[in-house]
């Protein structure tokens, strides 16, 4: 077995710069650059963070397990309100 860490991480933009699986457990899948109006494209703040990879799990949103929910109602949870607090499962792959 792999050891596994969660960590969470805050965001406080309005996008957090992830593309999630389309099955569950979502997963990080990939990084969207994002562009705040009258800026640059730049790294969203889950990549920007150094902490998220591709293939971490989504576990939690603002403390609510969502490990066995739907995936548009996780997308909801997070696109809901700001600040958004979202815990991550990462499997170290070394």
């Amino acid at each position: 077995l792999l050891p596994a860490t969660s960590y969470d991480i805050v965001i406080y933009e309005q996008q957090v710069g992830v593309t999630v699986s389309p099955d569950l457990p979502l997963r990080v899948a990939g990084f969207k650059n994002v562009q705040a109006p009258g800026r640059p494209q730049e790294a969203g703040p889950a990549e920007a963070s150094g902490r998220v990879r591709v293939g971490d799990v989504i576990t939690n949103v603002n403390g609510k397990d969502v490990t066995r929910s739907k995936r548009e109602d996780v997308l909801y949870l997070i696109n809901a309100e700001r600040p958004v607090t979202l815990r991550f499962l990462s499997i170290d792959p070394s």
